[in-house]
């Protein structure tokens, strides 16, 4: 079974297809060695790592090497693994290194019984940084970067412009999918510092507490457009939206339990929260 990783793995692959195709050049090397500030052994881990995190079976991302088999796949020194991970104090003017994109490390027992070094990428951490240099280099492909993490739909018919109109947003930051919520969401939330608000508004004042309290790529890439389309009031269960599969995935078995509280806390009351994409629900309610 594919996992969400994986998934997120596979986005990444495609965006950076895509931006080969955009700009006809090679990216996945020669833009992560200019990444990591011209550090061509940060760019070939990386590419190694990446590999690696599409291929583990573990669900949570971790992965273990010995320093014996870094240098067998890449001829690298202990050192030179661990300086791309964590940097060399002794350099002056120190490079972007893997610690910075969120590589996590960790040393436990392997399968086989020996003390090896466990490996995970932080993948929202990641995209959002490397999304972020990229539309710093590519500004006139941000349309092409945003459809990545955007769902695909048919855009809203565009006015013809004349010259005294006001420039429109970009397509992808007006492009939002139907999505209809039952009745039960504008129910009265009973809240006595809050009197007269609906259900609603506890997701709302939830999402901008979430907003403050996680980083802003995990944001960016997971919490921003969920939405809330259901409450079922005899169970205390909120439902929300995601627009992609892999978001829904990472909300449900990694975040769960940070949204589940945050809610809880406002909402005054313990609550359940059950993740679905937008199609689905969509498909529920047709």
């Amino acid at each position: 079974m594919t996992t969400f990783r994986q998934r997120i793995q596979k986005d990444i692959n495609d965006l950076i297809k895509s931006l080969s195709e955009t700009k006809g050049m090679i990216l996945t090397y020669p833009l992560l060695v200019e990444f990591f500030d011209g550090d061509h052994n940060a760019a070939i881990f990386t590419n190694q790592i990446l590999y690696w995190t599409e291929r583990t079976t573990d669900p949570d991302g971790w992965f273990y090497k010995t320093y014996d088999e870094w240098e067998t796949e890449l001829q690298f020194s202990y050192y030179q693994v661990q300086r791309v991970i964590f940097g060399d104090e002794r350099v002056q003017n120190p490079k972007r290194n893997l610690s910075d994109i969120g590589l996590e490390t960790k040393v436990k027992m392997a399968p086989n019984g020996r003390n090896a070094t466990y490996y995970r990428l932080d993948v929202p951490q990641f995209m959002g940084m490397f999304l972020d240099w990229l539309e710093q280099k590519f500004g006139d492909i941000t349309t092409k970067v945003k459809s990545f993490i955007k769902p695909k739909v048919e855009p809203d018919p565009v006015p013809d412009l004349t010259e005294d109109d006001d420039l429109f947003p970009p397509l992808w930051f007006r492009q939002e999918p139907e999505i209809i919520p039952t009745e039960r969401v504008q129910m009265d939330w009973e809240n006595k510092y809050n009197p007269g608000q609906t259900i609603a508004d506890s997701w709302k004042i939830t999402h901008s507490q979430l907003e403050i309290q996680f980083d802003r790529a995990s944001f960016e890439t997971y919490l921003k457009q969920v939405r809330l389309v259901d409450y079922d009031p005899s169970t205390y269960t909120f439902t929300l939206t995601g627009e992609r599969q892999y978001q829904v995935d990472m909300l449900t078995h990694r975040l769960n339990r940070n949204v589940r509280r945050v809610l809880s806390d406002v909402f005054g009351h313990e609550v359940t929260v059950v993740f679905v994409t937008y199609d689905e629900w969509r498909d529920r309610h047709r």
